[in-house]
């Protein structure tokens, strides 16, 4: 039975062409590269694009979680692993069916246990919460036993500083709808050099494409073909829960189901959460963008027009934007974070004034401002390369809602993505016939007309 299905995984990868389709086209099944960069269009069922993905990257896949990221976690945890184990399996439940269903099919195709593929996309909250030390340990600790050297590794001190910016309507010179996210991390687990974008066409669902890695699905960053992209920032808080749905699936399930902002903030809100993480979604059919500040315990929104952000004395006011560093600018939710001076001991939320994470922010509002009513796809990536945290920067993704595009560069080694070429993804290549452009409506949204 093992036979007939892996004969059937190798068929079914082995139509694909990899050619690009061409304009209006639905994009061909298949892994091409372009300029650098793995591109992967999948179709089918959940578990179909899994033994997909896993049979285009079995080796990698396979070399990734038993001596890269699950394995070394598992070593580097000791004795607390049967604890973790305990953790993982109430968390598997809390997941979306089509989350696990992806994984059962890569295990499939990669001969791996279907629990090993499903931790390689539950552990990275878990691994943010403990500290990456846990993997490193676990790493040397392996490298020990087979007789050979340590892994390289960076020498960098462990800091974030992801960054989100999104503007419409009168902030761009063409009145389209643009969204940048830098996701800066430890460049130690080589996460920079495994980088695909995949996009999904779910059979009789939303497509959408993610900035990802073979093996695993957890997104940091992504859009869908309804227009609505999803960046996110990691912050330390009080409230952290590692009993929920990983901040990387909970992404996942956002561009799998949202068309419009507020559907994006519903699910959010709706789904057991665990880190805290402040989220930026735009979205180019409805010409606007909101934030979602979240802990384990508490949620608030950020719509366009209603002035929330405004209540905090610190914010940068411009129209038709969204920015998030690490602060909150909700009080009830700054009151808990630790980020940029916070103290959950003392009455009242901290000012994140003159703290580092602050001066990013303003930095970015900075960025708009100056370029306010000319903004372009390039201004935003001249903007995103300016915001990235040197020495962290893994990729760096600038989305055109409007037009459906994405321009994306990725690390390489320790040279940062802002510092290499961003490439284009249109949407034929991504999406294709299954979503048309959906434009701005005419429309200078964000003026608080909108009903959310």
């Amino acid at each position: 039975m093992r036979t007939i299905m892996l004969l059937t995984v190798i068929l079914f990868a082995a139509h694909f062409t990899g050619r690009a389709a061409a304009a209006g086209e639905s994009p061909r099944p298949g892994l091409r590269v372009k300029e650098g960069i793995r591109h992967v269009v999948v179709r089918g069922t959940p578990r179909e694009m899994g033994r997909a993905l896993g049979a285009l990257f079995r080796d990698e896949v396979r070399a990734y979680i038993t001596k890269e990221w699950v394995e070394p976690f598992r070593r580097g945890m000791g004795e607390r692993w049967p604890e973790i184990e305990r953790l993982l399996a109430r968390v598997t439940l809390m997941c979306p069916e089509e989350a696990i269903e992806e994984c059962r099919g890569i295990a499939e195709a990669c001969d791996l246990p279907e629990r090993d593929v499903v931790y390689a996309s539950l552990i990275g909250d878990i691994v943010e919460a403990e500290g990456e030390a846990r993997i490193v340990e676990g790493r040397h600790k392996m490298a020990k036993e087979a007789g050979e050297r340590k892994p390289a590794e960076s020498g960098a001190p462990a800091r974030k500083g992801c960054s989100n910016v999104a503007v419409w309507g009168q902030a761009a010179r063409d009145g389209e709808t643009y969204h940048f996210h830098n996701f800066d991390w430890s460049k130690d687990f080589g996460l920079q050099n495994r980088y695909v974008v995949i996009s999904y066409h779910p059979t009789g669902g939303l497509p959408y494409t993610v900035v990802g890695w073979p093996g695993t699905v957890y997104t940091c960053s992504g859009m869908n073909g309804a227009g609505i992209s999803v960046g996110m920032v990691g912050h330390k808080g009080v409230f952290s829960d590692l009993d929920g749905v990983p901040m990387g699936l909970v992404i996942k399930k956002v561009l799998a189901r949202a068309t419009r902002l507020r559907d994006a903030a519903d699910l959010i809100a709706a789904t057991p959460r665990t880190i805290p993480v402040n989220y930026v979604i735009a979205s180019g059919r409805e010409g606007a963008a909101c934030a979602v500040e979240t802990n384990s315990r508490q949620v608030a929104f950020f719509f366009p027009g209603d002035g929330r952000e405004q209540l905090a004395d610190y914010s940068v006011k411009s129209e038709c934007t969204v920015c998030r560093s690490d602060d909150d600018f909700h009080p009830d939710l700054r009151n808990t974070q630790t980020t940029s001076g916070g103290d959950f001991e003392r009455p009242g939320p901290e000012s994140p004034v003159g703290s580092r994470t602050h001066q990013h922010y303003v930095g970015m509002m900075e960025f708009v401002r100056r370029n306010f009513g000319r903004i372009d796809a390039q201004i935003m990536i001249d903007g995103a390369r300016d915001a990235a945290l040197k020495g962290y920067n893994l990729h760096s993704a600038v989305f055109c809602n409007s037009r459906l595009e994405m321009r994306l560069a990725v690390a390489r080694g320790l040279v940062d993505a802002c510092r290499r070429k961003y490439v284009t993804f249109t949407r034929d290549e991504m999406f294709g016939a299954a979503a048309p452009p959906v434009g701005n409506g005419g429309r200078e949204t964000g003026n608080g007309d909108e009903e959310y």
